[in-house]
């Protein structure tokens, strides 16, 4: 079985999904960033049986182990950000990679975005994806504000490109690297708890994410729109994520979710 290097991030490229629509509905400006070591963990976590444990991959072919380094050692996760660069490089060919992303420190932003979906708000100093391109766009009619729909065309592109991915390929790769995943978040704040167990509780929160008819109604009390419906603004930034790009868009990405789920949870990965 060959891999690529597309496959290498494309489990973290489905949870920044998130983050990319969360950051362009934001204003330009934001404060100075902070240290990641200052973010807090959602809860603190007493030790507890390992749920849903990574297997151990099976071995590489050599072509691969060419391409792609996997045969070598992994750094340590203070000493990761080259992989990294490395990786995303290949999968951007012909992209400036420091267009989209913040390297410094990207695996300890990613396992940060993926513990923060269930919270109210997303760190924005510490995501590791930079500001979308365009405008977040909302229809005005008798004074009041509501989701446009044009919005959803911005993700359609990155939703397909997801689909494309061979889950086969994500998962065992995913698994390559669990060590560093698993020591961010250790270091976040969870040092007894099982990142993979983590994963599988936000994805299921994100698949609960109820669906509402469009459009939906708005507010702009500052700077930020908000919903109007009390109860929707009460969702996680996670779950509001999946209702501002679409229903059709989140009823695809849930398919992707439910899919790594399964894989996510078997006994024997990869």
């Amino acid at each position: 079985m060959k891999f690529n290097w597309p496959y290498l991030i494309g489990f973290l490229v489905i949870v920044t999904i998130c983050a990319f629509y969360y950051v362009s509905t934001r204003p330009s400006w934001s404060p100075p960033p902070e240290p990641v070591s200052t973010i807090q963990p959602e809860k603190q976590q007493k030790p507890t049986q390992v749920e849903h444990p990574i297997g151990k991959i099976e071995s590489t072919p050599s072509t691969v182990a060419e391409e792609t380094t996997l045969h070598k050692p992994l750094p340590e996760l203070g000493q990761s950000d080259t992989l990294m660069t490395g990786v995303l490089t290949k999968l951007f060919q012909k992209q400036d990679i420091d267009r989209f992303f913040i390297i410094e420190h990207f695996v300890e932003r990613c396992v940060i975005l993926v513990d923060s979906l269930t919270r109210s708000q997303l760190p924005k100093t510490h995501l590791p994806v930079k500001k979308t391109p365009g405008a977040f766009s909302v229809i005005e009619s008798s004074g009041q504000l509501f989701t446009d729909s044009k919005n959803h065309l911005r993700y359609q592109p990155l939703i397909a490109s997801f689909e494309a991915l061979s889950q086969q390929d994500v998962i065992a790769v995913y698994a390559r690297l669990y060590p560093l995943f698993q020591k961010a978040y250790n270091q976040l704040g969870y040092p007894d708890a099982y990142f993979n167990d983590r994963v599988v509780e936000v994805i299921d929160h994100l698949l609960a994410t109820p669906e509402v008819n469009e459009p939906i109604e708005l507010v702009r009390p500052k700077y930020y729109y908000q919903f109007a419906d009390p109860q929707l603004e009460a969702l996680s930034s996670g779950q509001k994520v999946l209702l501002r790009i679409g229903p059709e868009n989140a009823s695809r990405l849930k398919a992707i979710l439910t899919g790594y789920r399964q894989a996510l949870t078997a006994q024997n990965l990869p």
